[in-house]
């Protein structure tokens, strides 16, 4: 990536690594929100469909709430 004052940036990690991850199991119109970014969010999610998934590189399973194109956000 290139930052705004020209300098190459490079994003690195443990959250890098599961946005990615995330971003490729989405299907078409979902954003896949983890347990822990929604309850840092404040923001109210309802019901929204909840899935556990298996990530490569992660021992434990992680919790995620599914958003679509029909969310309304509270």
């Amino acid at each position: 990536l290139e930052g705004a004052d020209g300098y190459d940036v490079t994003a690195l990690g443990d959250a890098v690594n599961v946005t990615a991850r995330l971003a490729s199991l989405a299907q078409g119109g979902e954003v896949l929100v983890s347990e822990d970014a929604h309850a840092a969010s404040g923001v109210d999610l309802g019901d929204l469909e909840h899935r556990v998934l298996d990530l490569k590189g992660r021992s434990v399973p992680l919790e995620v709430r599914v958003l679509t194109s029909a969310t309304v956000l509270t």
